[in-house]
């Protein structure tokens, strides 16, 4: 994790004085384009917006015109959150986790 933090790459939520969120998001790594690596928010603070706040300033800091993500088809809550913020479905990758193909999503 201090890797992606010494590289500017690791966005972290506070919350008075604990962490209870980060985004890391790997400059370039997606076919040239910026790519959301992970994104975790404390389980005691879900659904409380924080997912959404990290989201949209990583997107804001974004150094592509496209941005990229991707989850899991099983991964209802990230898919949900990715819809509710406007991302577009790109694509589907098979082969990465028997039976749960990776959806790829895009905004910019």
């Amino acid at each position: 994790m201090l890797e992606y933090i010494e590289a500017g790459e690791c966005l972290v939520y506070m919350n008075q004085s604990n962490i209870s969120g980060f985004i890391v998001v790997r400059s370039r790594l997606f076919f040239g384009h910026d790519f959301v690596e992970l994104i975790a928010v404390a389980p005691d603070v879900r659904r409380a917006g924080i997912a959404s706040i990290l989201l949209r300033a990583a997107v804001s800091r974004s150094g592509t015109p496209d941005f990229f993500i991707s989850t899991n088809r099983s991964n209802a809550p990230m898919r949900s959150l990715i819809s509710k913020e406007g991302w577009q479905f790109s694509g589907e990758l098979n082969g990465l986790d028997e039976g749960d193909p990776e959806l790829v999503f895009h905004i910019g």
